[in-house]
């Protein structure tokens, strides 16, 4: 199933570290059939300014203010609630992006067909890599953006690289991990 995935992105730090994650979503809105930005801070902060600057050059991209953080699966509950209020259909995909963090366009390009669709399986879950840039929590990254980053993955080395949907949940009750990983659609 070739498909442009709806991309949600929560901004938490924001500052730099948001601004970072908008020029990457610029660089890689043409994957996404819509860009959703969730935004924690003040409605009057810099961070709002910077989403709806953003959502004002972008036809596809929606901004919400919720004005306070949300533990992860209680934000990813809103955002799937306020789709299927606005009629999302529910075959369509959604591709989450971590707080401020950064989408990989040289990723999606190597997934993607010419018209920058995904081919997903539609009884599958993707789940992103732990991409790791040992950032402080006040100092930016500032390396080169196409060197390649550490990755961390919950499969081991030699396979399988492939869990059916019911084992990890089943697996999720009995060991919680963390799921919100960049990149799972």
């Amino acid at each position: 199933m070739m498909v442009n995935p709806i991309l949600v992105v929560m901004v938490w730090r924001g500052g730099d570290r948001f601004l970072r994650c908008l020029r990457s979503i610029d660089h890689s809105s043409q994957y996404f059939s819509k860009v959703l930005i969730s935004v924690t801070s003040d409605p009057n902060s810099p961070d709002m300014v910077a989403a709806m600057k953003f959502a004002s050059s972008h036809q596809n991209c929606e901004v919400i203010c919720t004005g306070v953080e949300l533990p992860t699966m209680r934000h990813q509950d809103f955002w799937v609630t306020h789709l299927e209020n606005a009629g999302v259909n529910p075959k369509d995909w959604i591709y989450w992006l971590a707080y401020d963090d950064q989408v990989w366009p040289h990723g999606l390009a190597a997934l993607s067909n010419s018209k920058h669709e995904l081919d997903l399986d539609p009884h599958s879950v993707y789940f992103g890599p732990w991409a790791m840039r040992h950032e402080q929590p006040d100092i930016l990254w500032n390396g080169s953006e196409t060197d390649h980053m550490e990755v961390w993955t919950s499969f081991p080395k030699t396979g399988p690289t492939t869990l059916p949907l019911l084992t990890w949940i089943s697996d999720q009750l009995q060991q919680p991990t963390y799921m919100q990983m960049s990149g799972s659609v």
